[in-house]
């Protein structure tokens, strides 16, 4: 059976995908390419292949621009059914997508929003690249009212298992979350401060934080916090882009 449980596809809907494609082509190095069959949606192409794509918010909308981590699923109408049984939310119910895929976006009990999806092909296995690889999301974090209630919810879900954890101090405790067959952590947990919904922040590999936080700035996007040094190497900063949506940078060095 195909590897599921996993971080795979990172989609952003934005007010304007033109200067969205201009801002992280210059940020995060990707470029862009047309996904067959899907209208105007458009992929973002890092140097090892495809991490994601962007897509133009509806109008009139109410929600602002955003990042999406899907989760890679076997079989997306019943990851929707238990996502219901468990207490979380179905913000877009099972839909079909061109190539055969299926999705749907869903929210925590907590209301952290994530997508889950499923392959055209049943037996694809998606690999994921080595930790650093340029361009590619090698880390995904939950700020959540709820640490412990959260990872029984996702726990259940996709079978995710506690790994390492870390001592933050009067932040609290930073759970770090993986899968069971493998030995690395592929993201962390931890309450979110005072007055802060619950949500997920995904981290995108570049070859110098300090650079990219500079074309951040350069480009009208803000930086929220960083560039620090993080547990075990490397430096990461969180930023927001010019139309409001807010994503992480991390370099191994």
């Amino acid at each position: 059976m195909a590897e599921a449980g996993r971080f795979s596809w990172f989609e952003l809907t934005t007010a304007d995908t033109e200067a969205a494609k201009s801002f992280y082509g210059a940020v995060c190095g990707w470029t862009t390419a047309p996904f067959e069959g899907g209208g105007d949606y458009t992929m973002w192409v890092a140097p090892g292949g495809p991490v994601g794509g962007v897509t133009k918010l509806e109008a009139g909308a109410s929600e602002p621009s955003s990042w999406t981590g899907n989760v890679k699923v076997a079989n997306v109408a019943n990851t929707v059914a238990r996502t219901a049984t468990l207490g979380g939310k179905i913000l877009v119910p099972t839909t079909d997508a061109p190539g055969g895929m299926r999705f749907a976006i869903l929210a925590d009990p907590q209301g952290g929003v994530f997508g889950v999806y499923q392959s055209a092909d049943p037996d694809e296995v998606f690999t994921p690249k080595p930790r650093g690889s340029l361009g590619e999301f090698s880390w995904s974090e939950l700020m959540t009212v709820d640490p412990e209630g959260a990872h029984a919810f996702y726990s259940e879900l996709f079978g995710w298992v506690k790994t390492n954890a870390r001592d933050m101090g009067e932040m609290g405790n930073y759970q770090m979350f993986g899968l069971v067959q493998e030995a690395n952590s592929m993201g962390g947990m931890m309450r979110a401060p005072p007055g802060m919904p619950t949500a997920w922040l995904h981290y995108s590999n570049v070859a110098d934080c300090e650079v990219a936080v500079a074309k951040v700035r350069e480009l009208g996007g803000s930086v929220m916090h960083g560039p620090v040094a993080v547990t075990g190497g490397g430096r990461m900063a969180t930023c927001c882009d010019p139309q409001g949506a807010w994503f992480a940078l991390y370099a191994e060095k």
